[in-house]
């Protein structure tokens, strides 16, 4: 069992660091010798409370860290996150994920303005046609370590990824 305080930011930091939500362990069910014994329910039911309490008070924070983010955006920003597949739904659910990931492409210039595996072939094109010049390697390798978290992210692999297998399964079933 996973304790944690409630109140406190470190599942929503958590959420701005991996871009994704995390994972609570669910209180586990009492066995029925246990369910007789008075203080061990009570203690149970604080459990499912405080289990109760941490996932709102997660929901909570979220969602006013998706409406603070959103509107201290650039009127630019704005725009180009409003027109992005999902901003609707992203924005009725105050989704932060779909936020910071949307975002963070955004940033990148990793817009899918054109098909996701023509994209991604680019993005593959850049890594491999990179060069260091007159940089520092540690510059070069913070570059080249950013382009290939880009690559990946949507669905790149360095032999055979989601994206192409999913191509695959698409050009076969037109033939």
């Amino acid at each position: 069992m996973r304790l944690c305080r409630i109140g406190t930011s470190e599942e929503t930091s958590f959420v701005l660091k991996n871009t994704k939500l995390p994972t609570f362990d669910e209180p586990e069910d009492l066995s029925d010798e246990d369910e007789k014994i008075k203080w061990k329910v009570r203690l149970w039911n604080q459990q499912v409370d405080r289990y109760g309490l941490q996932i709102n008070t997660l929901e909570e924070n979220l969602s006013a860290l998706f409406s603070l983010m959103f509107e201290n955006t650039s009127k630019i920003l704005k725009a180009k996150l409003k027109s992005k597949k999902g901003f609707v739904s992203a924005e009725r659910n105050k989704d932060i994920v779909w936020f910071l990931e949307t975002l963070d492409d955004i940033i990148l210039k990793f817009e899918e303005t054109k098909p996701k595996l023509l994209a991604i072939d680019d993005q593959m094109e850049l890594v491999m046609t990179m060069k260091q010049g007159n940089s520092t390697n540690e510059d070069f390798i913070k570059l080249m370590t950013k382009e290939v978290k880009v690559y990946t992210k949507h669905g790149g692999s360095f032999l055979w990824g989601k994206t192409q297998q999913l191509e695959l399964v698409k050009r076969k079933t037109a033939a």
